[in-house]
């Protein structure tokens, strides 16, 4: 990810620095976002759901850390078989093998449907979130350990799109964030290996609100960054919402093997006279 003013104090999550204060979301719980050893993104939405880029989907072991600690042990967790694309879009969810821990926490996520904008200017131009700042989250300019390589710049909202397919990806609903402008002091832009990484918005509560998901950007002319899409969540969280009801409902595999040991006793227990 591109960060203006990058340094590793203020924008990295994992590093080596005495001043731990200074990264520019110290104050919030940053367990939820993790990765795989492969470098793809899963977010916590649900005490065993993930989400990230269809386009882009984690695989394997999805490695979380309770703290921003460099030494840290990270917990692992496996990716289960069961996923869903959200509709035709570059959502992606998918069950884990187990339940996180409590030291691993979920994020909220948007619920407001937004539609896009009528007008680039004028009272048909409003939208939720609309010129919001939010961070941004990517790889690292520095360069980290694969699972640690999380970096965290900042920038506004500027636009929504609606059924976007000029990327390829689907039927995209997004948000974007222009490059350039120098809206905040970190403004970043997504780049390879981006894709599926949160896009998280202070709403006031003490934690960070899930808002979207990388998914594209887009370069001027010239071939200089332009903006950043980041597929939004909102407009499809009826049906997030009930799919990480039912796969919090799946039992745990100890559970399973009580459930399965229990019905064996129970089968003993019926041939007896």
């Amino acid at each position: 990810m591109l960060i203006d003013n990058y340094a590793a104090g203020p924008n990295d999550r994992f590093q080596n620095g005495d001043n731990p204060d200074e990264l520019i979301v110290s104050a919030f719980d940053l367990s939820g976002i993790g990765m795989t050893s492969n470098g793809r993104w899963a977010t916590l939405i649900g005490p065993n759901t993930i989400i990230a880029a269809n386009h882009y989907r984690p695989t394997g072991s999805v490695y979380f850390y309770a703290d921003n600690n460099l030494s840290g042990l990270p917990v692992e967790v496996g990716v289960s078989s069961d996923t869903l694309r959200i509709g035709n879009t570059d959502l992606w969810l998918a069950r884990l093998d187990e339940h996180v821990p409590a030291a691993i926490s979920f994020f909220d996520y948007a619920t407001t449907p937004i539609s896009a904008p009528t007008f680039p200017f004028g009272p048909g131009s409003d939208f939720p979130y609309k010129n919001e700042p939010v961070f941004m989250t990517g790889r690292s300019p520095g360069g980290f350990a694969v699972v640690q390589d999380q970096a965290f710049g900042t920038n506004e909202i500027s636009w929504f799109v609606e059924d976007d397919t000029s990327a390829g990806l689907g039927d995209v609903d997004a948000f974007r964030l222009d490059y350039g402008t120098n809206a905040t002091p970190h403004e970043s832009f997504i780049q390879s290996g981006d894709s599926g990484a949160p896009l998280l918005y202070d709403d006031g509560s003490g934690q960070l609100l899930l808002l979207a998901v990388n998914s594209y950007a887009s370069l001027t002319g010239e071939g200089d960054p332009l903006a950043s899409y980041a597929s939004y969540v909102g407009n499809d969280a009826a049906l997030i919402d009930l799919t990480v009801a039912q796969w919090a409902a799946v039992p745990e595999p100890a559970s399973v093997l009580l459930l399965i040991l229990a019905g064996g006793m129970v089968t003993v227990r019926s041939r007896q006279p």
